[in-house]
C-alpha cells in the first residue's frame, strides 16, 4: 500500500518535471490534485487484493466499510463538495496560479489551488483561504487576463456654464484623446458628449478604451486627463457643480 501511495506521486511528479509543464503552473497543480485522489484509490485496491491473498473475506470487509463509508461521507460532505469544486476550478480555469483576481469586492493574487481551498494573497499582504465551493459561487474577474482598460468619467459642470465654453472644453479634451497613442480610435471612440442636464448641473461624459492591461499605466493616463480637464476649466471660467442637498434631489 505504501509503495502504491508513493508510486502514484512519483509518476505524477515525473510528468510535472517535464519541460512542457512549468513547476507552478495550473496544469502542475491539477496533476498534483489528481495524484492525491488516485493514490487513495491505489491504496484501497492494494489492501483489498492483499486481504484476498491472505484469506480475509474482502467482500465482507467492503460491506462493513460501505456502512461506515456512508456515515463518513455524510460527516465529510463539505470536504467532498470542496474537492469536487476544486476539480471544477481546474477544469473551467477562470484563473491561474499567479493571476490577480477580483472577488466579492476584494482583489487578490492566486497563490495555490488545493483540493479543499484556494489561497489568495490580498493587496494588504495578508493570506486569505477561501473554500473552493464558496469561490466557485462567486463572480470572479480576472484582472491579469484583460486586454485593455476602460475609461469612464463624468464631469459635473455647474448649471450656469456657457454653452460655448463647454464646447471649447469638449474640443480641447477630444484633441488630447485623439493625439494619445494609448487611446483606441475606432468605431466612434473616444467619446465626449453632454449626456444630461439636471437642476444646477450639466453632465459631460468622457469614454475611451485605453490600450494597456497595466493598471498603473492606465491610472497615470487618467490622472493626466483629469488634470488637463481641470486646467482647461480654470482657463474657460468653468466650475464644477455643487452637490444638491438630499431633500432637493428627492
Amino acid at each position: 500500500a505504501g509503495t502504491a501511495w508513493y508510486g502514484v506521486y512519483f509518476l505524477f511528479e515525473l510528468v510535472i518535471r517535464s519541460p512542457r509543464i512549468p513547476a507552478n503552473s495550473y496544469d502542475a497543480h491539477l496533476l498534483r490534485l489528481s495524484a492525491r485522489v488516485l493514490s487513495i484509490f491505489a491504496v484501497a485496491t492494494t489492501l483489498v487484493l492483499g486481504a484476498n491473498d491472505i484469506g480475509i473475506p474482502a467482500v465482507g470487509v467492503l460491506a462493513g466499510l460501505g456502512v461506515g463509508g456512508v456515515a463518513l461521507a455524510l460527516a465529510s460532505q463539505a470536504t467532498i463538495e470542496n474537492l469536487i469544486s476544486g476539480v471544477s476550478l481546474f477544469a473551467d480555469r477562470p484563473f491561474r496560479v499567479g493571476d490577480w483576481i477580483e472577488f466579492d469586492g476584494s482583489a487578490a493574487r492566486v497563490e495555490r489551488v488545493g483540493p479543499r481551498s484556494t489561497r489568495l494573497r490580498m493587496r494588504a499582504g495578508t493570506l486569505c483561504t477561501v473554500p473552493n465551493t464558496d469561490l466557485l459561487k462567486m463572480h470572479i474577474t480576472n484582472l491579469s487576463e484583460r486586454s485593455n482598460c476602460y475609461l469612464d468619467q463624468v464631469l459635473p459642470l455647474h448649471g450656469d456654464s456657457p454653452a460655448d465654453a463647454v464646447e471649447l472644453l469638449m474640443a480641447s479634451l477630444r484633441e488630447f484623446l485623439l493625439q494619445e497613442p494609448l487611446v483606441e480610435q475606432d468605431g466612434g471612440w473616444p467619446r465626449i458628449h453632454v449626456v444630461a442636464m439636471q437642476p444646477g448641473r450639466i453632465d459631460l461624459r468622457l469614454s475611451a478604451t485605453v490600450l494597456t492591461p497595466d493598471n498603473a499605466q492606465f491610472l497615470a493616463f487618467q490622472s493626466r486627463l483629469i488634470l488637463l480637464a481641470r486646467q482647461r476649466m480654470d482657463e474657460l471660467g468653468l466650475r464644477l457643480a455643487v452637490p444638491l442637498p438630499a431633500a432637493a434631489q428627492a
